[in-house]
């Protein structure tokens, strides 16, 4: 009795306390929100590598918009990481999602820098993407809406690497914001949406998708983003 009352117990102790995922997956894996057609990237970069093809470990994130995929940092490089990853690692796909939102909510204050925006007398955030950890922002939303309580949030991210958050209600900043999304959208490497989308308490909703517009309209210092 002992001896199994001791099995059960260390069982417990090793699976029982631990949510799926959390204690195997490894500390050098980031976030990233990737465009719909990441996987067609990806494959076609593969074959003009001679490698085989892998299916990446992705989820939609914002419906219709984008994905949440996720990289690990290997020196300078950022490599993507697949389904062959999870079973190595013991997790399941949403174990790791789940795993990566509970190390962004830690990652939020060390990616916040504050842009100001010429000709206005406010500011915008964009993710310093320090160490990897810019899509923390969009993973931790309610982070972000603590900076501006009673004050709606939105997020874009046009870009690999580029991931803007403001305050909403102010007009003329929405639509400074919006339109220099599309711009970045439309002029980066590595597009990912050009759609601004609001958070609520409840989850994600489209705000809007911007045109290109006329020189009144668009941001007058857009990022340059460093990539990841």
């Amino acid at each position: 009795m002992r001896i199994l009352l001791y099995i059960i117990g260390l069982t417990v102790g090793c699976f029982g306390l631990i949510g799926d995922g959390q204690a195997s997956v490894p500390e050098d894996v980031r976030p990233s929100i990737a465009p719909l057609d990441i996987q067609k990237q990806y494959e076609a970069w593969r074959v003009k590598k001679a490698q085989t093809v892998a299916n990446l470990a992705c989820l939609e994130f914002w419906e219709d918009a984008a994905l949440l995929c996720f990289r690990r940092v290997e020196g300078p490089k950022r490599v993507w990481v697949t389904h062959a990853d999870l079973r190595v690692w013991g997790t399941s796909l949403n174990g790791l999602a789940e795993e990566l939102q509970r190390r962004a909510v830690k990652q939020v204050a060390g990616q916040v820098k504050d842009v100001p925006v010429n000709g206005m007398d406010t500011t915008y955030v964009m993710a310093s993407n320090q160490d990897g950890w810019g899509a923390s922002l969009v993973l931790a939303p309610g982070q972000m809406a603590e900076r501006w309580p009673g004050r709606e949030m939105l997020f874009s991210v046009p870009a690999h690497g580029i991931i803007l958050a403001w305050p909403g209600g102010n007009p003329d900043l929405d639509k400074v914001m919006a339109v220099g999304s599309r711009e970045i959208y439309d002029s980066k490497p590595g597009s990912v949406s050009p759609i601004v989308f609001r958070w609520t308490k409840k989850g994600w909703v489209p705000f809007v998708e911007a045109k290109p517009s006329s020189e009144s309209g668009k941001m007058k210092n857009p990022p340059k983003g460093e990539g990841e």
